[in-house]
């Protein structure tokens, strides 16, 4: 669960997680008797989930965002600022998991006539699985 959670929210909430204490019969050495109680550890697990949501860069980004919304401006925003402002917001977007190409085969699926369209989706989708383009 640790790699899993350094994965997905970084190191910091990997950390969070490992302070709280394993069930009784996996380290009943390593931490007091308060500690162990599933009370305890629930309350536990409840925190570092709240630290590591309010921490995340999803919700910094909802901070942000919150934030800009409240600037006083003597003249609104244009077309091209706000542009601009989501396009930087969207360039510093943390990304999450593997990159992915996404193709709609549902009519192929549902009904695979070989046609001409089917055939060269077939063999797009073929030559995208054997050779992905770079960072996919």
């Amino acid at each position: 669960m640790t790699d899993l959670t350094r994965a997905w929210y970084g190191d910091e909430a990997a950390t969070l997680l490992r302070q709280i204490p394993m069930a009784p019969d996996l380290k009943q050495a390593a931490y007091p008797s308060h500690m162990l109680h599933p009370e305890r550890t629930a309350e536990l697990y409840r925190n570092a989930t709240e630290e590591i949501y309010r921490t995340s860069s999803r919700a910094r980004e909802q901070m942000l965002i919150q934030a800009i919304a409240r600037l006083s401006t003597p003249t609104l925003p244009s077309n091209a600022d706000l542009r601009s402002t989501a396009e930087a917001i969207a360039a510093n977007r943390e990304s999450f998991g593997q990159r992915q190409i996404l193709v709609d085969i549902s009519m192929l699926a549902q009904s695979d006539t070989r046609s001409g369209a089917q055939h060269v989706t077939r063999a797009i989708l073929l030559a995208l699985i054997s050779d992905p383009p770079p960072g996919y």
